[in-house]
């Protein structure tokens, strides 16, 4: 047998038009930098690496590809980060070298 009691209309808030804050969705989902900044990059490591034998440092490589190229500097930082670990400094201290 089936209820006699009838069904009660929906008093919850009601759905409404979403609207996006532009910005917002910028910072969510920020673009790549691009692919010249990579490249300078990763071809400045690489270079810094062979022939100092050391991993360059992100301000001086950022403020650099900043130079050399058209690019911001959150897209420079962005394109280091995107670096291969081993051609990218540790953070923290450095370690000890024995010997």
């Amino acid at each position: 047998m089936t209820s006699s009691v009838p069904q009660r209309p929906y008093e919850g808030p009601r759905w409404e038009a979403i609207e996006f804050d532009e910005g917002e969705i910028e910072r969510a989902f920020p673009k790549p930098p691009p692919i010249s900044a990579r490249e300078w990059m990763e071809t400045e490591a690489n270079r810094l690496l062979g022939t100092t034998g050391q991993l360059g440092k992100l301000e001086d490589m950022v403020r650099r590809c900043m130079k050399d190229l058209p690019c911001k500097k959150r897209e420079a930082e962005t394109a280091h980060r995107m670096l291969p670990t081993h051609l990218r400094r540790q953070r923290g201290k450095p370690p000890k070298k024995s010997g």
